[in-house]
């Protein structure tokens, strides 16, 4: 495909701005890589390495989140199509010049999951994370509010197998097993 004078200009006008090559190549139907070459051959010089970031995949992750809701690293992976370490890495790296921060953590099993926002702000303070202890505990206070009768028959099986255990509940005989199940009193 030729190069018309009206895409000379265009690959001149963002190479001046200093977008990258592969922003470019997508403006003129091409590659990255023959934006690049025609660029050199033009003699339009190095694209200077200290401005601003102007990768598509961050100015698209503004556009989402203009809506100043935060959002975590798979949500927006997800919806701009990026991979998720590359979505991560563009936050650290923004959340170091100051460009984004975390608005809040979400404390779900394991480490907790950040909640990403890119505009400058202070970060929230990184949540410890729980023993396996502190979840269970979670987890029992969780089931008691949410369904008691759980609950119950959680704490009943667990004292029943603690006695068993403890050899102070006796085998049932088979048939009472087979007519009232294992535990019949």
């Amino acid at each position: 495909m030729r190069w018309t004078d009206e895409d000379l200009a265009t690959l001149r006008r963002l190479w001046s701005e200093g977008h990258s090559f592969r922003v470019i190549g997508a403006h003129l139907n091409r590659s990255g890589d023959a934006a690049y070459r025609k660029g050199k051959q033009l003699g339009l010089g190095s694209k200077p390495l200290a401005q601003a970031d102007r990768s598509p995949t961050w100015m698209l992750i503004k556009q989402i989140c203009a809506d100043g809701k935060p959002r975590t690293v798979h949500e927006i992976a997800h919806a701009t199509g990026a991979g998720r370490s590359t979505v991560d890495q563009l936050f650290k790296k923004h959340k170091l010049a100051g460009d984004a921060h975390v608005v809040s953590w979400d404390r779900r099993c394991g480490a907790p999951v950040p909640y990403w926002l890119p505009v400058p702000g202070k970060s929230a303070k990184r949540p410890r994370i729980l023993t396996s202890t502190e979840r269970s505990r979670l987890a029992r206070k969780r089931m008691k509010e949410e369904d008691p009768l759980r609950y119950k028959q959680m704490i009943d099986r667990n004292t029943i197998n603690r006695a068993r255990r403890n050899g102070t509940v006796p085998r049932q005989h088979r048939v009472m097993n087979a007519l009232f199940g294992r535990y019949a009193r």
